[in-house]
């Protein structure tokens, strides 16, 4: 792969129903902001949605839409799609015809781009304020800065509690463990507020952890996760993975395919509390999120919802519930192949997308713009 020292590519973004150039270098830098209306006589849209939705993403789930929009116009080698010879831009009102030369780049030089170009935010790690709020930042449900998010909002619960607002901010969250969204709702709400409205971790009769495929590939991929460094996991993580290593082994020898029953007998609908304990919270509760929230981020997404905190932002991605993705390169090693390892039985087959009732228009990565929008429109809103 020729690793170029100016790159004349074009990255297109999706922003609602329009197709914007977002990133290219000279000399096509004056289609910046440019909108893609068609390429070699085909609509935009009927062009991504057989060569993006056919390959790359679920065009039924808008998230999945911004997220694989950057790749329209990137050529991956897929013998099944006819890249364009040309496409027809509109900039300032007139319309201009470009033609593509196609050429190659690192993908290690174009990722980034691609990512940049996809609009969405990172939230960090944190507890800060912000005007008359809290503003807890939490990036990732899978590491020790989460551990670390969960303890300081535990640490500093009396004055979250007595905020006028509380925004829990989930912008590039990806997932991981959705206990830690329970343990940040029980710190802000009390735990017996949490109980009356969540369903026990516990009560299926599947037990409470999903059913793992024991597969020889699974086995040694999560064996080497356990003992390399290339995941950060906190000790109540590691123990669990630890287990359901054993459990796998286990149904393997025995000729087993999944770690677990994947056939549950329906659950008892579980009767209305009585009386529902009040909520520890004297201000408003919101949920913040981007078209990355995926997997456990759409878990806490419902959660919260559920406890009535307020969404905001930008809709969320969609999942099912076949969970933790496993990557392995192909005999070629240029590409990876994807496989889901777990399926959990107690959870419906799709969870998301969640829209949120306050939608966020403008740059959902400048966080600064994002605080003054929370603060001067979206805590008013949520009070109503």
């Amino acid at each position: 792969m020729v690793n170029l020292p100016r790159w004349a590519g074009i990255i297109v973004s999706k922003r609602g129903n329009s197709w914007l150039v977002s990133d290219t270098d000279d000399p096509r830098a004056a289609l910046r902001g440019a909108a893609l209306i068609s390429c070699d006589g085909e609509d935009v849209e009927e062009l991504a949605r057989k060569n993006l939705g056919g390959f790359r993403v679920d065009w039924n789930v808008g998230a999945q839409q911004v997220q694989g929009a950057p790749w329209l116009l990137v050529n991956e080698g897929n013998p099944f799609v006819a890249r364009p010879a040309a496409c027809l831009f509109e900039h300032d009102g007139q319309r201009q015809t470009v033609k593509l030369n196609w050429m190659r780049i690192k993908r290690d030089s174009l990722l980034p781009r691609l990512q940049t170009a996809i609009g969405a935010g990172a939230a960090g790690y944190g507890v800060r304020r912000v005007g008359g709020g809290y503003w807890i930042a939490l990036q990732s449900l899978m590491n020790s800065q989460t551990g670390n998010v969960v303890a300081a909002v535990e640490e500093q619960k009396a004055a979250l509690r007595d905020a006028s607002f509380v925004v829990l901010d989930m912008r590039g969250n990806g997932g991981g463990s959705s206990l830690y969204g329970r343990q940040i709702a029980a710190s802000l709400l009390g735990s017996a507020a949490v109980d009356a409205l969540l369903a026990p971790e516990s009560t299926s009769a599947c037990g409470a952890q999903a059913a793992w495929r024991a597969s020889e590939g699974n086995i040694r991929n999560l064996d080497f996760l356990l003992h390399s460094d290339a995941v950060s996991m906190t000790p109540e993580a590691r123990k669990s993975a630890e287990a359901q290593l054993l459990k796998m082994r286990s149904a393997r020898s025995r000729g087993k395919s999944f770690s677990s029953e994947i056939n549950c007998p329906d659950e008892p609908e579980r009767p209305p509390s009585a009386v529902q304990p009040p909520s520890l919270l004297r201000g408003r509760l919101l949920l913040l999120t981007d078209n990355l929230c995926f997997s456990s981020c759409l878990a806490v997404t419902d959660d919260f919802l559920t406890l009535g905190a307020f969404h905001i932002g930008q809709t969320t991605d969609a999942a099912t519930h076949f969970l933790e993705v496993r990557e392995e390169y192909l005999p070629s090693g240029y590409s990876l192949f994807s496989t889901l390892q777990v399926v959990d039985p107690r959870s419906p087959y799709q969870v998301g997308p969640f829209e949120p009732t306050l939608i966020y228009n403008g740059d959902i990565a400048d966080t600064r713009a994002l605080e003054a929008w929370v603060v001067d429109a979206a805590v008013p809103a949520s009070q109503k």
